[in-house]
């Protein structure tokens, strides 16, 4: 019996080859990139605490507002949308990088 061994400074099979997360099926959404604009009537998504949630833009917010009582740092270089959330209709604003295009 030999309690010697070799140490192995790489990590493990299993880390060395993971995938930036679960497979989009093909044609359900689009994934945005920084630059990225959004249109009036572009229907949308985000990651919510409950999973997807689903909404429509309004509009492009190119200044510093509020939201349903919320201050929304916004300006021309950095837009934020306004979005009317689908389930409860409520308006709430987010930066374009935390939104996916979906199909109509």
């Amino acid at each position: 019996w030999s309690a010697i061994s070799t140490w192995d400074p790489s990590p493990p099979d299993h880390e060395q080859h993971t995938s930036p997360g679960p497979p989009t099926p093909e044609g359900l959404t689009a994934q945005t990139t920084k630059g990225d604009r959004f249109q009036k009537g572009d229907h949308v998504s985000w990651a919510s605490h409950s999973g997807r949630a689903y909404g429509t833009v309004k509009d492009e917010i190119t200044e510093r507002v509020k939201v349903r009582g919320h201050p929304v740092d916004a300006s021309l270089e950095h837009p934020q949308y306004r979005i009317r959330d689908d389930d409860s209709g409520r308006e709430l604003a987010h930066r374009p990088e935390a939104l996916r295009r979906e199909q109509e």
